[in-house]
């Protein structure tokens, strides 16, 4: 994700919002594809990164789930990660994120 990414979600702010606002709401919203990449510093790794837009859903999203995530692992007796392969890895299509790579 770089800056020139920000800037241009930046520059239709308002526009980009509302269009999130809609899709989320109207449940028509689904997740772009990630960018994987490879770093060499400190040790080599493979990097899977939300494009920027998505990342905002996520915290659009996090603020409302988040919470109630939260509670169902501690009422249900589940870990958080546990929680969030019920609420969240549905809407990617993992069954367990983690092992994806």
């Amino acid at each position: 994700m770089g800056k020139e990414e920000v800037l241009r979600y930046s520059r239709s702010l308002r526009d980009n919002l509302r269009f999130l606002q809609s899709s989320l709401r109207d449940g028509s919203w689904e997740p772009s594809p990630f960018k994987v990449f490879t770093i060499f510093e400190p040790k080599e790794r493979v990097i899977s990164a939300a494009p920027f837009c998505d990342r905002v859903a996520h915290h659009a999203v996090m603020t409302i789930v988040g919470p109630i995530r939260q509670r169902c692992a501690c009422l249900c007796g589940a870990s958080i990660q546990e929680s969030a392969e019920v609420f969240i890895f549905p809407a990617y299509g993992y069954s367990q994120i983690l092992s994806e790579h």
